[in-house]
């Protein structure tokens, strides 16, 4: 079974189809790239994988470990271990890693979100404003935990 299953995919941000009909299969243990210029719709493609509210399907479907994900919200695809990471995040001055690791943990009842934060990310970012100062590397490493 593909981990994740395009099936004739449509997409329209607004009134206008910007994916038109893409199918694809990836399998477990695959890594695919997915390259093109710009406005070519990469971001729209996995801003629909991911459920945000910007696209909009308007064909096809999306299937994730053999489920139909199509018209699930992103917080349940997030559940099922979907996420996105943005390559170069905007800065969020006042909001710290740690204040959105808290509201997380209390939030979603997971007792140990601060916890997998501080051993995965060195200390100091968790007292530092969101993204603020951070070349791109730092900042798509910090953006891999939302």
């Amino acid at each position: 079974m593909p981990l994740l299953e395009l099936v004739d995919l449509r997409v329209c941000v607004e009134d206008k189809e910007v994916i038109k009909g893409v199918s694809l299969k990836i399998e477990p243990g695959e890594v695919h790239v997915i390259m093109g210029p710009n406005g070519s719709g990469k971001s729209t493609l996995l801003s629909a994988i991911m459920g945000l509210k910007k696209t909009r399907i308007c064909g096809g479907s999306i299937i994730f470990n053999g489920v139909d994900i199509t018209n699930m919200p992103s917080y349940e695809r997030a559940k099922l271990g979907i996420a996105l990471a943005h390559q170069n995040p905007p800065e969020i001055k006042g909001v710290k890693l740690i204040d959105v690791a808290n509201a997380m943990a209390k939030k979603y009842g997971c007792s140990d979100c601060t916890l997998l934060a501080k051993t995965l990310l060195v200390n100091s970012f968790l007292h530092r404003s969101l993204f603020v100062g951070f070349s791109g590397a730092r900042k798509r490493e910090q953006s891999y935990f939302y």
